[in-house]
Protein backbone atom coordinates (compact mmCIF):
# COMPACT_ATOMS: atom_id res chain seq x y z
CA UNK A 1 0.00 0.00 0.00
CA UNK A 2 2.82 2.72 0.60
CA UNK A 3 4.53 1.62 -2.44
CA UNK A 4 0.96 2.64 -4.11
CA UNK A 5 0.65 5.65 -2.42
CA UNK A 6 4.40 6.64 -3.38
CA UNK A 7 3.81 5.91 -6.78
CA UNK A 8 0.84 8.20 -6.74
CA UNK A 9 2.71 11.17 -5.00
CA UNK A 10 4.95 10.48 -8.16
CA UNK A 11 2.52 10.83 -10.59
CA UNK A 12 1.06 13.98 -8.70
CA UNK A 13 4.79 15.44 -8.82
CA UNK A 14 5.23 14.47 -12.31
CA UNK A 15 1.54 16.26 -13.68
CA UNK A 16 2.88 19.41 -11.40
CA UNK A 17 5.81 19.70 -13.33
CA UNK A 18 4.59 18.81 -16.38
CA UNK A 19 2.01 21.98 -15.81
CA UNK A 20 4.34 23.94 -14.73
CA UNK A 21 6.27 23.40 -17.98
CA UNK A 22 3.37 23.91 -19.71
CA UNK A 23 2.42 26.89 -18.04
CA UNK A 24 6.04 28.20 -18.78
CA UNK A 25 5.92 27.27 -22.35
CA UNK A 26 3.09 29.22 -22.73
CA UNK A 27 4.22 31.82 -21.12
CA UNK A 28 7.03 32.19 -23.83
CA UNK A 29 5.01 31.57 -26.88
CA UNK A 30 2.88 34.51 -25.61
CA UNK A 31 5.91 36.37 -24.90
CA UNK A 32 7.13 35.66 -28.37
CA UNK A 33 3.81 36.13 -29.85
CA UNK A 34 4.03 39.81 -29.10
CA UNK A 35 7.59 39.79 -30.23
CA UNK A 36 6.18 38.81 -33.74
CA UNK A 37 3.79 41.43 -33.40
CA UNK A 38 5.52 44.50 -32.61
CA UNK A 39 8.04 43.14 -35.85
CA UNK A 40 4.86 42.41 -37.89
CA UNK A 41 2.92 45.71 -37.13
CA UNK A 42 5.48 48.25 -39.14
CA UNK A 43 6.03 45.65 -41.81
CA UNK A 44 1.55 45.61 -42.23
CA UNK A 45 1.83 49.18 -41.83
CA UNK A 46 4.27 49.33 -44.88
CA UNK A 47 2.63 47.16 -46.68
CA UNK A 48 -0.87 49.41 -46.45
CA UNK A 49 1.11 52.32 -47.48
CA UNK A 50 2.59 50.87 -50.73
CA UNK A 51 -0.67 49.55 -52.04
CA UNK A 52 -1.93 52.70 -51.13
CA UNK A 53 0.27 54.02 -53.44
CA UNK A 54 -0.02 51.14 -56.18
CA UNK A 55 -3.59 52.22 -55.98
CA UNK A 56 -2.32 56.08 -56.36
CA UNK A 57 -0.27 55.55 -59.53
CA UNK A 58 -2.62 53.37 -60.75
CA UNK A 59 -5.37 55.60 -60.90
CA UNK A 60 -2.50 58.50 -61.92
CA UNK A 61 -1.69 56.44 -65.10
CA UNK A 62 -5.79 55.58 -65.79
CA UNK A 63 -5.74 59.70 -65.68
CA UNK A 64 -2.74 59.89 -68.13
CA UNK A 65 -4.01 57.36 -70.11
CA UNK A 66 -7.40 59.32 -70.67
CA UNK A 67 -5.67 62.19 -71.25
CA UNK A 68 -3.43 60.66 -73.71
CA UNK A 69 -6.43 59.49 -75.81
CA UNK A 70 -8.23 62.85 -76.13
CA UNK A 71 -4.61 64.26 -76.93
CA UNK A 72 -4.50 62.05 -79.90
CA UNK A 73 -8.35 62.63 -80.58
CA UNK A 74 -7.02 66.26 -80.91
CA UNK A 75 -3.98 65.89 -83.12
CA UNK A 76 -5.96 63.67 -85.08
CA UNK A 77 -8.69 66.08 -85.76
CA UNK A 78 -6.02 68.71 -86.11
CA UNK A 79 -4.27 66.48 -88.56
CA UNK A 80 -7.43 66.33 -90.81
CA UNK A 81 -8.03 69.82 -90.91
CA UNK A 82 -4.22 70.10 -91.79
CA UNK A 83 -4.73 68.23 -94.26
CA UNK A 84 -8.46 70.13 -95.27
CA UNK A 85 -6.08 72.90 -95.48
CA UNK A 86 -3.88 72.03 -97.68
CA UNK A 87 -6.07 70.23 -99.99
CA UNK A 88 -7.96 73.89 -100.42
CA UNK A 89 -4.66 75.12 -100.79
CA UNK A 90 -3.30 73.44 -103.54
CA UNK A 91 -5.23 75.16 -106.42
CA UNK A 92 -4.09 78.20 -104.87
CA UNK A 93 -1.02 77.39 -105.03
CA UNK A 94 -1.50 76.49 -108.59
CA UNK A 95 -2.70 79.25 -109.46
CA UNK A 96 -0.61 81.76 -107.62
CA UNK A 97 2.87 79.93 -109.19
CA UNK A 98 1.09 80.34 -113.22
CA UNK A 99 0.30 84.29 -111.80
CA UNK A 100 3.32 84.66 -110.17
CA UNK A 101 0.99 86.35 -107.34
CA UNK A 102 0.24 85.44 -103.88
CA UNK A 103 3.03 83.69 -102.55
CA UNK A 104 4.00 85.66 -99.72
CA UNK A 105 2.97 84.58 -96.10
CA UNK A 106 -0.27 86.36 -95.50
CA UNK A 107 -1.22 87.87 -98.74
CA UNK A 108 -4.85 87.31 -99.78
CA UNK A 109 -5.15 85.49 -102.70
CA UNK A 110 -8.89 86.10 -104.40
CA UNK A 111 -9.58 83.86 -107.61
CA UNK A 112 -12.12 84.58 -110.51
CA UNK A 113 -14.04 82.05 -111.20
CA UNK A 114 -13.83 83.19 -115.00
Amino acid sequence: RKDAETKLVNLHSQIDEIKNQLNDSRVKMNQQLAETHEEINPLEERRDELEQEIEDMEEQIENVTHKKEIGDRITSAMEAQVQDIKEKTEPLEEYSQFTGKGTEVGTKVKVNAE
